[in-house]
């Protein structure tokens, strides 16, 4: 009873440094708490297998620095599977941190030995919003001719032969924004469209999976550590989850032993009276 009293009544600065060891330790040196694999995540690593070597997809980098943890886990993964199958990347952005993001994710591509212009390319920021996605749907080259890195679409190898969106095999969107512009302006191109989104954007691109506007949906954090998981290449997500996971259970562990104390107390005061 003593024990529990104590543990109740213990020094808030002792709970925030076992809360920073709990959140810390699981980051550089992951757990390995089991993570099921959802049926979203199944299905979207599914429909991507089904691209053949050679097919080009269309990756629009719709968040900036702050939403990283939750989407940036579900891109890599995705380029790595991509990499196995020799899969072409065409990147776009629709906001202006989104070159950026995509230049560092296709390091992936980069690092692999694979070819810039050819194997890869980044497109670069598109202003305009829906109007802008609606206007590269229609003609990639014509909307961006100038690349990220300064060079002519029109002469980059990956290009050729790419009059509209429609002659890429698939459109994936990463957003923290989006929840309809893609389906309106490449819906009618009939490009299959897979949504990569945060968390609290999901509900809104359930209709759209549902109908089957969209071939797939990642959602949060989560879906990125399924990802790596189901590719076999356990990493950020992996460990992130991993911590959010005991940050959760010392809480639930520091609400049990407060209300025990609480009642403890109580009972105790009740015997003295």
């Amino acid at each position: 009873m003593n024990m529990i009293l104590k543990l109740g009544n213990v020094d808030r600065r002792i709970l925030y440094i076992l809360l920073t060891l709990v959140l810390v330790v699981p980051l550089v040196k992951p757990v390995g708490l089991p993570i099921s694999i959802g049926g979203y995540t199944t299905k979207v690593y599914n429909r991507l297998e089904q691209l053949k070597p050679g097919d080009r997809v269309i990756m629009d980098f719709n968040y900036g620095v702050d939403s990283k943890p939750e989407l940036e886990s579900q891109a890599i993964s995705i380029l790595k599977q991509f990499l196995k199958k020799d899969i072409r990347v065409i990147a776009v952005a629709f906001t202006p941190q989104g070159p950026m993001i995509a230049d560092n994710v296709l390091k992936v591509y980069e690092k692999a030995g694979r070819e810039y212009g050819k194997d890869y390319c980044n497109l670069g920021y598109l202003a305009g919003g829906e109007t802008a996605m609606g206007a590269f749907i229609r003609d990639p080259v014509k909307a961006c001719p100038v690349d990220f890195r300064g060079r002519q679409s029109k002469d980059l190898p990956i290009m050729q032969g790419v009059t509209t969106g429609s002659d890429c095999q698939m459109l994936i969107y990463f957003t923290t924004g989006y929840t309809a512009e893609w389906i309106r302006q490449a819906g009618p191109t009939k490009i299959p469209i897979i949504g990569c989104v945060i968390t609290v954007l999901g509900p809104a691109q359930e209709a759209f999976t549902q109908s089957g506007q969209l071939q797939g949906l990642l959602v949060g954090m989560r879906c990125g550590a399924e990802y790596e998981l189901i590719i076999k290449e356990p990493g950020p997500a992996v460990a992130a989850m991993d911590a959010q996971s005991m940050g959760h259970l010392l809480f639930i562990l520091f609400i049990i032993f407060g209300n025990l104390a609480l009642i403890l107390e109580k009972r105790s005061r009740m015997a003295g009276k």
